[in-house]
């Protein structure tokens, strides 16, 4: 249970911050729509069960 809780927790500390600071360029955005971040924890929870 440890490595995919530790990916899980990068991954989505990533993911919030880069949404919050606004760092990504206009070609990107399509990277912080939310069925990605789904898509991840659906592979997670694959990868825990």
């Amino acid at each position: 249970m440890g490595k995919p809780l530790v990916i899980t927790v990068l991954v989505v500390s990533v993911y919030f911050s880069v949404l919050i600071s606004g760092l990504i360029p206009a070609h990107y955005e399509y990277i912080l729509d939310s069925k990605f971040l789904n898509a991840f924890y659906i592979v997670i929870g694959a990868w825990v069960a």
